[in-house]
């Protein structure tokens, strides 16, 4: 299966290609460029084969503090791609958990993970220009959207946000809780 991840942000977005559970492309764009679809155009155009890539975009989640106009930009943005090309939304939280066993990891415990994933070790995961590994290349969005990748590819359809499922979870809790 051909997963195209996205790792959206305000200014610029990580996206990386796996194949079968192979790196085959990654790279950060601007946001505006995600956002006109032109990555679409070029990763879809190359795959006009059968095996379209499944889009998967990194869900943003409210943890209570004010946030600012980008991430309302971002989100309406992770919206659109979602929708034209029938995306699936993924949260951080549950990356995390798959990954690392915890919701409260950091960045560099993701990161971690995904080089003892590929490795074990930086030396075959990274590598160098000389003998560069399956990860050589790879920088900051695109950790993040790697880390997508590999957990869709690992959970499927499981680990993807269902509005519907969160909102009768949602309504079950208030009910039991005496507020309907």
């Amino acid at each position: 299966m051909r997963i195209l991840a996205i790792d959206p942000g305000p200014t610029e977005c990580g996206y990386v290609v796996l194949d079968g559970g192979e790196l085959v492309e990654c790279g950060i764009v601007p946001t505006w460029h995600c956002a006109n679809f032109d990555i679409f155009n070029v990763l879809f155009d190359q795959s006009s084969r059968r095996d379209v890539p499944r889009l998967v975009v990194e869900m943003i989640a409210s943890y209570g503090m004010p946030v600012g106009i980008e991430t309302f930009e971002t989100c309406y943005w992770i919206g659109a791609m979602c929708h034209e090309y029938n995306g699936k939304r993924i949260y951080r939280s549950t990356i995390k958990h798959h990954l690392c066993g915890s919701s409260k990891a950091k960045d560099a415990n993701v990161r971690q993970a995904l080089i003892d994933r590929f490795g074990p070790g930086r030396e075959l995961a990274i590598g160098t220009k000389k003998n560069p590994g399956p990860l050589y290349g790879i920088s900051s969005h695109c950790w993040a959207a790697l880390a997508l990748a590999v957990t869709y590819q690992d959970l499927g359809e499981a680990c993807c946000v269902d509005p519907a499922r969160e909102m009768a979870a949602k309504s079950a809790r208030r009910h039991r809780q005496g507020f309907n």
